[in-house]
């Protein structure tokens, strides 16, 4: 009886934890090309431990959902690793010369998605 009353407790708190936590989707626009990867990171502010999605690069639009986000307010850091080299790459000036983008998300609705779009340093059309 008293493994049975233990497991049902168990049970329970794997529901609570699983309920109380969901899933985040970011579709990232103007992916200039199919190289390397898309890398997203999304940390509460006064967090120490974020959280990491990725994608391979599709040029267009790849979306990415972080699963396990329990938070309401975050910062979304993303950036395009063309070259597969885990960091962002900068030119001589400090510049990026791969795609990035970050925000603060502060939901008005308890939304469960957001969109973001690249942005390269060294594209004329952007300037």
């Amino acid at each position: 009886m008293i493994m049975k009353t233990i497991c049902f407790i168990i049970a329970l708190l794997s529901l609570s934890v699983s309920a109380s936590a969901k899933g985040f989707s970011i579709s990232i626009g103007n992916i200039r090309n199919d190289n390397g990867n898309i890398l997203v990171m999304l940390q509460a502010d006064g967090q120490n431990k974020p959280v990491y999605g990725m994608a391979k690069a599709q040029k267009g639009e790849v979306t990415i959902t972080i699963e396990e986000v329990t938070w309401e307010h975050f910062t979304i850091s993303v950036f395009h690793d063309e070259n597969e080299n885990w960091q962002i790459d900068t030119d001589e000036q400090g510049k990026p010369v791969e795609g990035f983008a970050r925000e603060k998300h502060h939901p008005k609705k308890k939304e469960d998605a957001c969109k973001l779009k690249l942005f390269y340093f060294d594209n004329p059309l952007e300037r």
